[in-house]
């Protein structure tokens, strides 16, 4: 078996954008799952085999491969702020007591009991802008858990980032002919001084908006006169990265 230390930057990026759009960890881990069950099924053609390949009990391989619902257990956190959504809409009102009966702290025991205390649910729920804090009571304000406008879009180009990405390398791995091989290459130094930085950072974007302008104009020359999505998706991705980015709480 394949050590997965070469793979820790890609499940530390990947745990980053969790924790940033507030993924919920057990919904991710069924999707990877089954998206990995599907995977090794269309190499191993039967659940046995798929089974023994992924080390996955073969009656969880076979619900997947049927397309059965996975058990999911739903984060404390979504539980907590939609039965206050549901507890607010049952009184008619936005305004909840922390401590007593039909309080914030009466769900938590309800839901997550020994599982976490007031403070943390008041200072998390806060934080992710679904209450506003009121002293000895909370205003409900959404069960939406995501402070980051337009988040399903970015999901979305994150996603279409990684499948591209993934497809390209694996595709330049089993191919024989050079030729044929689709563009990949990365520029990256660690010999600028970082008072430099913002001026290297100017031209290199510069550099690449032209690049991208001029790939849009060959990309065109190339059209046919049919509709969008006609044929298979072909492209270019064009992206600097900076770590020397920090956000304030890291400074």
């Amino acid at each position: 078996m394949k050590t997965l230390k070469d793979l820790e930057k890609t499940f530390k990026g990947l745990a980053r954008f969790m924790q940033e759009f507030n993924v919920d960890f057990d919904e991710a881990v069924k999707t990877l799952r089954k998206e990995y069950v599907l995977e090794n099924y269309k190499h191993n053609k039967t659940i046995t085999r798929t089974a023994l390949k992924t080390g996955i009990d073969r009656r969880t391989v076979s619900a997947i491969i049927k397309d059965k619902p996975q058990y999911k257990k739903n984060s404390s956190i979504f539980t907590l702020i939609n039965n206050i959504k549901l507890q607010c809409e049952k009184y008619s009102t936005k305004v909840i007591n922390k401590r007593g009966e039909n309080s914030i702290e009466s769900i938590i025991k309800k839901v997550a009991y020994g599982a976490t205390t007031l403070n943390s649910v008041i200072k998390e729920l806060s934080a992710l802008g679904c209450i506003k804090d009121l002293g000895d009571k909370i205003e409900y304000i959404t069960n939406t858990i995501t402070n980051i406008p337009n988040s399903s879009q970015t999901m979305q180009i994150y996603s279409n980032h990684i499948d591209h990405f993934t497809n390209t390398v694996l595709w330049n791995i089993n191919c024989p002919q050079r030729e044929q091989r689709d563009y990949e290459y990365s520029i990256f130094t660690t010999r600028v001084d970082p008072d430099s930085l913002n001026e290297l950072h100017r031209k290199t974007r510069q550099i690449l908006e032209n690049t991208k302008n001029q790939l849009k104009k060959e990309f065109e020359h190339y059209y046919q006169d049919v509709e969008s999505g006609t044929f298979k998706k072909y492209g270019i991705s064009l992206m600097q990265f900076n770590l020397n980015h920090k956000k304030e709480e890291d400074q």
